[in-house]
C-alpha cells in the first residue's frame, strides 16, 4: 500500500465525512441531488459515531444510507450512478471497518451500472446481427473513421479545448487536464461519457447508437491499436484504410540554438498561412500529407518524407513550392510563396530541419502563436489579447452586449451592471496584490505584472458562464464551478460568475485562486498541476475557516488520494481532472507551507530567469518532481489535522 493510500485511510477515519464528487458532465434532478446530499450526511454521522466508539449506531446509519442509495440509483441513469459512485465506495469501506469491530451488517455489493435503453425493434425484424466480439473492433478500420466523421473539425484536424485526437498516440494521451480514454473501462472514459450524455458533439445531434456502442466495445476490449504506427493521422484511416503504412517518421532533430531560422516563429507561420485547408486543418488531405504538427510534417505523405535535413534541393517540400517536379504549391489558385519565404524554408532545411517548439505533437497553429507571443512587445500582446477577448465574448454570449473596463493589469469585460463590473476590476487588482505575496517573482518598476495584461470575463448568471465554457473551451464546466482560469501562452484569462449581491470581499476571494494560478503559469513552462494547485492553496489560505468550497475539497481528498498510488499518475496526466485538481490542491498547500516556501520562491525565480521547468525544479528542490511528491505524502500525513487553514 502506497503512502498516499495510507493517508487516505487516516483522513477518512479522521473526518468521518463524505461529499459527492462532481463529474464533468453531471446533470441530475434537484430531488436526486437532495437525496444524495442527505445520504452523504447520514454517512458523515456514521463516521462520527464510529470515532466515538458507537459501532452499533454507526452500523445502523450505514445500513440506512446503503438502502436509500440503492433505491435511488435503481431509479436513475448512468449520470446518477456516476454521481453516487464515491458514496458506494465509502459505504464499502465503512462495512470493512465495522466488521472488524464485530458489527454484522446487511450484505453489500456495489450495483452494476444501468444499461442504456435498447433501440425499438423494426416492424419487420430481420435476423439480428451477432453481438460484436470484444476483441473484434478494429481501431484503424472502424473506430478511427467514426472519430474523423463525428469529431473531425474540432479534435482531429483541430485542437478545440486543447484536446486533439489527430492520431492514436495523441488521443490516448489526452488533454492537459487528463485522459479521456480509460482502456477496459467505458464508464470511466470521458470520451464515451461526453457522447452518451449528448455533450459531444456540441451540435446536439449526437451520433448513431450503433457507433457509440462500437466505440464502447472497443474501449471495453482495452482500446487497442491495430495499425503500424501510433503516430499515423486518423484521417489516413478514414480515406485509405487497408493501404500499406507510410514510411516511418525520421528522428526529430531538436534545435541547437545556433540556427538562423526558427521553425516555430518563421517556417510554421508560413505553412499555417499557405497550406491550411489542404494539408493543415483539412478533413481530407492531398497525397496523404498532413502538416498539422511537426511530427506529421516530418513523417511526410504517401510518397514518403518531404524534408531531407541538410539537403534542401532534394526535399520534396521545397521542390513543390518552387514548382519543380509537379504542380506548384500552394494549389487552388493561391499565390506562390515569395522568394523570401522560399529562401527561409530552404535555409531551415539546410540547417538541419530542426524543431524549436515545445513538442513535435503541438499543433503548428499553437506553436507559431506562442512563438509570436514570446517575442511580441507588451503593447502588441495586449492588443492581440483584447481582440481575442472581444471575439470570444461574441462567440460565447452573442446576445449580450458587454461593457469593458481597463486597469493596469486587466481587461475586464462582462454583461454585469457597471457598478458590479467596476467592483470586479478593483477587486481583481486587490486579489492580484495578494497573489503576488505568494508568487514572489521579480518585477521591474512600472511594468505590468502580466505581459500583455490578462482578461477577466464577468458573467451575471451560471448559465452564461457555462455557455462560455462550452462554446469557447469546448467543454462542460463542472456544476460547482463559478470561476476558473486559462493560459495557453498566447491568451490568459479568468472567468467568474458575479451578481449585484456579491460583496467586494466575496469577489476578491473568488478571484485570488484563478489569478494566482495565472501568475504561476505565466512565469514559465509550468505544468497544469502546479499552477492549479498553488491557485487552490492560495484561495484556501485567503478564505480562512468555515469556507464551504474549501471544506468540500478537504472532505473529498481521502477518496482522491485513495486511488493515487504513485506520483507518475499526476505527472503524466493519467488521473481524471477532478481527482487531479484535488491532489494538486493538497500539493499546493505543501509547497507554500512556511517550512517549504523558500524552495518554492527559488523555483519561481529560476523560472522567471528563463530556466525550463525541469532544470528550475531540480535547482530549487534538489530532486525530481516525483521525489518531492513523495515528501508531500509524508508532510500531508503529519499535517492532516490542519488542512485548508
Amino acid at each position: 500500500m502506497s503512502i498516499f493510500q495510507r493517508i487516505a485511510i487516516v483522513m477518512l477515519l479522521a473526518s468521518g465525512s463524505l461529499t459527492i464528487a462532481q463529474p464533468a458532465w453531471a446533470v441530475i434532478t434537484r430531488a436526486q441531488r437532495i437525496e444524495l446530499t442527505q445520504v452523504g450526511g447520514i454517512i458523515k454521522n456514521a463516521g462520527e459515531n464510529y470515532l466515538q466508539g458507537k459501532f452499533e449506531e454507526s452500523g445502523k446509519l450505514v445500513e440506512e444510507a446503503q438502502s436509500r442509495l440503492e433505491k435511488l440509483v435503481a431509479e436513475g441513469d448512468m449520470q446518477l450512478f456516476r454521481e453516487a459512485d464515491s458514496l458506494f465506495t465509502r459505504i464499502g469501506r465503512a462495512h470493512a471497518l465495522l466488521e472488524l469491530e464485530g458489527i454484522r451488517l446487511a450484505p453489500f455489493a456495489k450495483p452494476e451500472p444501468p444499461q442504456p435503453m435498447a433501440a425499438p425493434k423494426p416492424e419487420a425484424p430481420a435476423k439480428p446481427a451477432p453481438e460484436p466480439a470484444t476483441e473484434g473492433i478494429s481501431f484503424t478500420k472502424e473506430v478511427a473513421p467514426i472519430l474523423v466523421q463525428r469529431c473531425g473539425r474540432c479534435h482531429v484536424t483541430g485542437n478545440r479545448g486543447d484536446f486533439s485526437m489527430s492520431d492514436y498516440a495523441t488521443l490516448m494521451k489526452g488533454p492537459a487536464i487528463g485522459i479521456v480514454v480509460a482502456p477496459g473501462s467505458p464508464e470511466g472514459s470521458r470520451l464515451i461519457e461526453a457522447i452518451a450524455t449528448g455533450s459531444m458533439p456540441p451540435n446536439g445531434n449526437g451520433i448513431p447508437a450503433a457507433e457509440l456502442k462500437k466505440l464502447s466495445v472497443w474501449v471495453a476490449a482495452g482500446a487497442k491499436y491495430d495499425g503500424a504506427d501510433t503516430a499515423m493521422q486518423l484521417t489516413s484511416f478514414a480515406t485509405t484504410a487497408g493501404q500499406p503504412a507510410r514510411t516511418p517518421a525520421a528522428a526529430i532533430r531538436q534545435s541547437t540554438g545556433k540556427e538562423s531560422v526558427s521553425f516555430a516563429k518563421d517556417v510554421a507561420s508560413i505553412l499555417v498561412q499557405n497550406c491550411n485547408g489542404c494539408h493543415i486543418d483539412a478533413m481530407q488531405t492531398q497525397g496523404g500529407l498532413r502538416m498539422d504538427t511537426f511530427a506529421q510534417l516530418n513523417r511526410g505523405g504517401d510518397s514518403g518524407p518531404i524534408v531531407m535535413p541538410g539537403k534542401a534541393d532534394m526535399s520534396l517540400l521545397l521542390q513543390r513550392i518552387k514548382g519543380e517536379g509537379g504542380n506548384r504549391m500552394p494549389a487552388g489558385g493561391r499565390p506562390p510563396l515569395s522568394d523570401e519565404q522560399i529562401q527561409m524554408i530552404s535555409t531551415w532545411i539546410q540547417e538541419g530541419a530542426t524543431l524549436d517548439g515545445k513538442s513535435p505533437d503541438q499543433p503548428l497553429r499553437v506553436m507559431t502563436a506562442l512563438a509570436w507571443a514570446r517575442d511580441a512587445t507588451h503593447e502588441e500582446l495586449m492588443q492581440r489579447r483584447t481582440e481575442m477577448a472581444d471575439h470570444n465574448w461574441k462567440m460565447g454570449s452573442p446576445e449580450d452586449e458587454p461593457t469593458q473596463i481597463e486597469t493596469d493589469n486587466f481587461y475586464v469585460v462582462g454583461s454585469v451592471g457597471p457598478n458590479t463590473l467596476k467592483a470586479v476590476a478593483e477587486q481583481a487588482e486587490a486579489a492580484l496584490s495578494d497573489a503576488k505575496g505568494i508568487v514572489r517573482r521579480p518585477e521591474k518598476q512600472g511594468q505590468s505584472t502580466f505581459k500583455g495584461r490578462a482578461t477577466i470575463f464577468a458573467f451575471p448568471r451560471r448559465y452564461d458562464y457555462s455557455e462560455f465554457g462550452r462554446m469557447i473551451e469546448g467543454r462542460s464546466l463542472p456544476q460547482d464551478w463559478t470561476q476558473h482560469w486559462r493560459y495557453d501562452g498566447l491568451d490568459a484569462y479568468a472567468a467568474i460568475v458575479v451578481t449585484p449581491n456579491d460583496e467586494d470581499a466575496q469577489i476578491k476571494s473568488r478571484l485570488i485562486g484563478p489569478l494566482t494560478s495565472l501568475l504561476v503559469a505565466e512565469t514559465g513552462d509550468v505544468p497544469h498541476w502546479l499552477s492549479e494547485g498553488i491557485g487552490r492553496a492560495a484561495f484556501a489560505k485567503s478564505a480562512g475557516r468555515d469556507n464551504e468550497t474549501v471544506d468540500t475539497w478537504n472532505e473529498e481528498l481521502p477518496v482522491a488520494l485513495a486511488a493515487f498510488s504513485k506520483p507518475e499518475q499526476l505527472l503524466t496526466n493519467k488521473l481524471p481532472p477532478n481527482q487531479a485538481d484535488l491532489i494538486s490542491y493538497a500539493i499546493g498547500q505543501f509547497l507554500i507551507d512556511r517550512a517549504y516556501k523558500p524552495k518554492f520562491d527559488k523555483l519561481i525565480n529560476e523560472l522567471a530567469a528563463g530556466k525550463d521547468f525541469g532544470t528550475a525544479f531540480v535547482t530549487a528542490y534538489g530532486g525530481q518532481p516525483k521525489d518531492v511528491l513523495t515528501a508531500f505524502g509524508r508532510w500531508y500525513q503529519a499535517n492532516a489535522g490542519r488542512r485548508g487553514r
